[in-house]
C-alpha cells in the first residue's frame, strides 16, 4: 500500500514535467483574424499535477513513519 502513494507521485511528476514541456515545445501561431492560438491549457493541468505530486508524496512520507 505503501509503494502505490510513490508511484502516483513519480507519475504526477512525470505528468507535470510534460505538461510544461509540451507547452514550451508547442509554437505560438496567429491566424488570419490575429488571433494567438497557444496550448494555455497545459499550464494549469501542469501546476495541478505538481500539486498532486507533492501532495501524494507527502503522504507516502507520512504513510512510512
Amino acid at each position: 500500500m505503501r509503494r502505490s502513494w510513490g508511484i502516483a507521485s513519480a507519475c504526477f511528476g512525470v505528468l507535470s514535467a510534460l505538461c510544461f514541456a509540451g507547452f514550451k515545445a508547442t509554437p505560438a501561431a496567429l491566424d488570419a483574424n490575429g488571433v494567438l492560438h497557444e496550448p494555455f491549457g497545459l499550464v494549469p493541468l501542469g501546476y495541478l499535477c505538481a500539486l498532486l505530486a507533492v501532495v501524494s508524496f507527502g503522504l507516502a512520507w507520512l504513510r512510512r513513519k
